[in-house]
């Protein structure tokens, strides 16, 4: 179990989070927050002169120690997903990690040196006379120069207008899986989904070597008691059980287990999300 903290300025956010956290609840403007600071943290270059004079830096933190960008990836998965611009492989290209992953495992090694060999003899044939045609040794991350990717499905070429809905998600998440278990960097998943269904919920469960903190808004699965964040008019981590009896004591309840029964029952009421303790 780790302690995710995210933080701006007054703003601060502690999740007791394994490999996966859920975040439920109607208190949209902390949850745009929330999000807001996660990408300030991990895909804005630098911060906003406003951002240093008023609010402050943008922070995440794993076990009270702050995250150095080269010791993580951080990826942002939701149903807006374009492939198309993706496949251009740009700076922040889940495409372009994936593939650069790919290119670069050791059963790939003696084809790229191959590759290398048969440029390196045909620049050695050129006409040298007037400019000697260098070569340059490519690597498996240069590879990607040479690479037009193209998606397909059912053998025909693509894009995401032609995926379902959960089709999208898990064509992010299926990468997402592959390059965590090829790499040793850490992986900090932020997933938005209006609907979380079963089987992105169950493809969730396997991603082991991610943090995954996944927005939902609706879903019809049964979710896991210590694995929920609740924003409501309380910010609360429902694995903290000290912040929940101190919350709930001012309230008249007694015990941490009346606690726990009035939040589910409060979840289930105004958010019609089932809750479950195994």
């Amino acid at each position: 179990m780790n302690l995710l903290t995210v933080k701006k300025g007054n703003k601060r956010y502690d999740l007791q989070i394994g490999n996966i956290k859920y975040c439920i609840g109607n208190n949209f403007e902390e949850k745009y927050n929330f999000i807001n600071i996660l990408k300030e943290t991990f895909l804005s270059s630098k911060e906003s002169e406003y951002s240093i004079n008023n609010s402050g830096e943008a922070q995440v933190l794993i076990n009270d120690k702050e995250i150095k960008l080269k010791e993580i990836n951080f990826y942002y998965i939701n149903h807006n997903y374009s492939i198309i611009n993706d496949l251009k492989l740009t700076t922040h290209s889940l495409i372009t990690k994936y593939l650069e992953i790919l290119i670069a495992q050791d059963n790939n090694t003696d084809t790229i040196n191959t590759v290398n060999l048969l440029l390196e003899s045909f620049t050695n044939e050129l006409d040298n006379e007037l400019i000697y045609p260098r070569f340059i040794t490519y690597t498996p991350k240069q590879f990607l120069k040479i690479l037009l990717p193209i998606f397909l499905k059912e053998e025909n070429q693509a894009n995401e207008y032609d995926l379902s809905y959960n089709e999208i998600i898990l064509f992010q998440l299926k990468m997402v899986n592959y390059i965590s278990n090829h790499q040793s960097n850490k992986i900090l998943c932020l997933i938005e989904l209006p609907l979380l269904t079963q089987e992105i919920d169950d493809y969730l469960k396997k991603m082991k070597n991610c943090i995954n903190v996944v927005m939902i808004y609706k879903t019809n699965n049964p979710l896991l008691y210590r694995n929920i964040y609740l924003f409501d008019d309380q910010l609360i981590d429902l694995n903290d059980e000290q912040q929940i009896y101190n919350l709930y004591l001012n309230k008249g309840i007694c015990t941490l287990q009346e606690a726990q029964q009035m939040i589910i029952n409060n979840i289930n009421n105004k958010l019609d999300i089932s809750i479950t303790n195994q």
